[in-house]
């Protein structure tokens, strides 16, 4: 399924919306991945926000099932001062 990702709070990371080719359906399937390809988002993967589609899918959202074409935004945690 071809998915467009977003993500922010990492500069090293940090993406606009790019096309991405994704083996599985949930949010946490989508996560795994991203991990991955990523391992500085392992720290975090348990404390993130997600959006699908503009929408919320909350502070757990492990189990949300994505469809094809979705727009997903990851929002990593972030802190300064």
């Amino acid at each position: 399924m071809r998915l467009k990702v977003s993500i922010f709070g990492r500069p090293e990371i940090s993406t606009e919306a790019k096309d991405f080719k994704f083996h599985g359906n949930t949010f946490s399937d989508l996560l795994s991945q991203f991990v991955e390809r990523y391992s500085e988002l392992s720290p975090s993967k348990d404390i993130l926000l997600g959006f699908v589609n503009g929408q919320s899918i909350g502070r757990n959202p492990k189990d949300v099932i994505l469809n094809e074409g979705d727009s997903v935004l990851i929002v990593l945690p972030i802190s300064g001062g």
